[in-house]
């Protein structure tokens, strides 16, 4: 007999202590237990578990013992746990409020209510009814080759008590339904189908949203796609130049987009430094337009003037002043 037995399979997993009941000589010297028996089998393992888990590893007795498929099941939710451990942790690992919450956008101001999507946070601004900026990390991993083609729907995040702006609302007004994090950036998961909510997009005039704008949100891709390069990128409005549809969603007057170009890598905060390539530009919401878009570039800290935001937050105060008052104009260098 080989009471209170204590097995270990090779997960780590311990087996509870038993008293065998029963001998498996057979069963030990034929399939269902070849791998975990020790000192030729001489007995120590109930049969009904080594038939239908089979004898694991690493038990003194005689063979490795009451297996039982509690422990199985147990190994599977630990498996599973561990497996979003990973995820959560690499999801966050490129959390862009890491670099900054330009605005303090919170829980508490329906003005500035933060809204956390699985790919992007949102600013949004319930007296207006778009977003004041959405944040996200871009690399090659988020683009793929599908597209979504939905109507947008309304941000189920927002409190059920609030107006909210519908894709119906955007019909016949003269204006497209802008992205602010555009489909393209996002297709890898479900073909961007999460960036089709009435929380990610503002009034642009089709000039800006088809042509401009569209060519920025290229221009951004095209930095990480089969480069070793990721970016951080926010994406906001300013102004207002009138009110669209009856529930008086705001048409802004300035579309702005700030990004942060790193190259691959870990701790992306800490390697923010006064090298860091950012580019900040800032778009009228018109229908005329330069076509050289380095004609809209200005600094960070000019559009932080404007808004009252601070985009490189968690940056050092040192870094931040150098970086933050470059003007960028080399787009083809970077191509």
């Amino acid at each position: 007999m080989c009471s209170n037995v204590t097995c270990r399979d090779e997960a780590v997993y311990w087996c509870r202590q038993a008293d065998c009941g029963q001998d498996c000589t057979a069963g030990c010297n034929g399939s269902s237990c070849s791998h975990g028996c020790k000192n030729g089998c001489s007995g120590n393992c109930i049969v009904t578990s080594c038939t239908s888990v089979g004898c694991h590893k690493d038990c003194d007795g005689g063979c490795s013992g009451n297996f039982t498929m509690n422990e199985v099941i147990m190994k599977k939710k630990l498996t599973i746990l561990l497996v979003f451990i990973i995820f959560t942790a690499n999801t966050f690992a490129n959390d862009v409020l890491e670099i900054s919450n330009p605005s303090k956008a919170n829980t508490h101001d329906k003005n500035n209510y933060l809204i956390k999507h699985e790919t992007f946070y949102i600013s949004y601004n319930n007296d207006l009814l778009i977003p004041n900026w959405v944040g996200w990390h871009l690399d090659s991993s988020d683009l793929g080759t599908g597209r979504h083609t939905g109507t947008f729907v309304i941000d189920s995040l927002l409190p059920s008590d609030w107006t909210k702006a519908t894709h119906s609302d955007y019909n016949n007004t003269g204006y497209d339904r802008g992205h602010l994090c555009p489909n393209a950036d996002r297709n890898a998961y479900d073909n961007g189908k999460e960036t089709f909510i009435t929380t990610n997009i503002i009034p642009q005039t089709p000039e800006c949203n088809r042509k401009l704008w569209k060519s920025l949100e290229d221009y951004c891709r095209c930095l990480v796609e089969n480069k070793p390069n990721e970016l951080y990128v926010y994406s906001g409005v300013y102004g207002e130049s009138g009110k669209m549809s009856n529930k008086k969603i705001s048409i802004p007057e300035y579309c702005w987009k700030i990004i942060i170009l790193l190259p691959e890598g870990e701790n992306d905060l800490s390697r923010i430094t006064k090298d860091t390539v950012c580019i900040a530009v800032l778009i009228p919401n018109t229908d005329k337009y330069d076509k050289d878009i380095s004609t809209y570039s200005v600094s960070i800290r000019y559009i932080e003037e404007l808004t009252g935001y601070d985009f490189l937050e968690h940056v050092p105060k040192d870094i931040q002043d150098s970086i933050e008052n470059v003007v960028f104009k080399h787009f083809n260098e970077l191509n």
